[in-house]
């Protein structure tokens, strides 16, 4: 994880060995999905039980549907309390036997510099059939994101962004299955005579 001490925020983050956190110009704004959200605290109370969560609109990233999910109390199903939690997930359903392995990066806007947290997970994940939702429970402590002196709330407004890097897919190759049936009604009959005395081998003949 990047140093605490190299970010001009108050406050340090949890150290992690999964998630980087770095700083990144206004001028380049998330490459995917940008959501802009008025009125934080009234969302956060209408959010205040256990498990819920902000979903953004849909978006495309190589050929796949996505959505964002922000749990503004933390998702503490995932050990997420005292954060925000970030989340993505995969809107398709995928075939058994197929899967999309990711890098998702999550973006929050700094209004006073005018600059991007960027907080990514270095660790491919893997969508698929049985797991279309990854993300982290830790993204951004509440005491920093609350902190008017970092920017990121202001005025009871605030802005999340998604980047999502597909390193690798597939797809399940459907397998044909073709069943013969004879329609021949053909038969033949060979009669043997004197079977005892008959060589250890004997040929039909050809039909």
């Amino acid at each position: 994880m990047a140093s605490s001490g190299h970010l001009p925020y108050t406050l340090k983050f949890e150290d992690s060995t999964d998630i980087i956190r770095s700083i990144r110009s206004g001028e380049q704004p998330p490459i995917h999905y940008k959501l802009d959200v008025n009125s934080f605290s009234q969302i956060t109370s209408l959010l205040l039980a256990d498990s819920k969560f902000l979903e953004s609109t849909e978006f495309c990233v190589g050929g796949y549907r996505w959505v964002m999910q922000i749990y503004p109390n933390g998702n503490r199903n995932d050990d997420g309390e005292g954060h925000i939690s970030i989340y993505l997930k995969l809107c398709d359903e995928p075939k058994y036997g197929s899967f999309i392995n990711t890098i998702f990066r999550a973006l929050v806007y700094d209004q006073e510099r005018r600059k991007y947290l960027v907080i990514q997970d270095l660790r491919e994940k893997r969508f698929d059939a049985t797991n279309r939702i990854w993300g982290m429970s830790k993204a951004l402590p509440h005491a920093v994101f609350n902190a008017k002196c970092n920017g990121f709330l202001i005025k009871d407004r605030c802005t999340f962004g998604a980047e999502v890097f597909i390193m690798y897919a597939t797809r399940p190759i459907a397998a044909e299955v073709s069943s013969i049936h004879s329609s021949s009604t053909c038969k033949y009959t060979w009669r043997i005579e004197k079977f005892s005395k008959l060589p250890e081998i004997v040929y039909s003949p050809k039909f």
